[in-house]
């Protein structure tokens, strides 16, 4: 949704430069409890099977 609105904001002339300020950040998901760690889990289960997720990884920290 972002990038759309970025992406309008270029074509009316309202932004010149968007590489000046649009830059790439990791994700990152940080969870407490038992059912909060099994929910991200179970979410990181799915969403790697995506082409678009190719890199992504989980870690827990005891």
């Amino acid at each position: 949704m972002s990038k759309q609105f970025w992406s309008y904001l270029v074509a009316q002339g309202l932004i010149e430069s968007p590489e000046d300020f649009i830059t790439h950040v990791p994700d990152h998901s940080c969870v407490f409890g038992d059912d909060n760690v099994k929910y991200l889990k179970k979410r990181f289960e799915v969403i790697k099977t995506y082409f678009m997720f190719g890199s992504i990884a989980y870690t827990e920290r005891i």
